[in-house]
């Protein structure tokens, strides 16, 4: 069971981060510190991806 649940949560939250920094990133309009957020919050995702992933597929 924890498994499944812990597979799930990583996955919703490495889809939230990611999108949500893109979504900031084309939305800033220019505004350099939302842009900073935004692309922190990709590199955050990609870098949770490095450990996340590879924990997801050996549950």
């Amino acid at each position: 069971m924890q498994a499944i649940v812990e597979t799930l949560f990583d996955t919703v939250y490495l889809f939230s981060v990611i999108t949500i920094g893109i979504l900031m990133i084309r939305k800033s309009k220019g505004n350099r510190q939302f842009t900073m957020f935004g692309i922190m919050a990709v590199i955050l995702g990609g870098g949770d991806a490095f450990h996340l992933i590879p924990r997801a597929a050996a549950l």
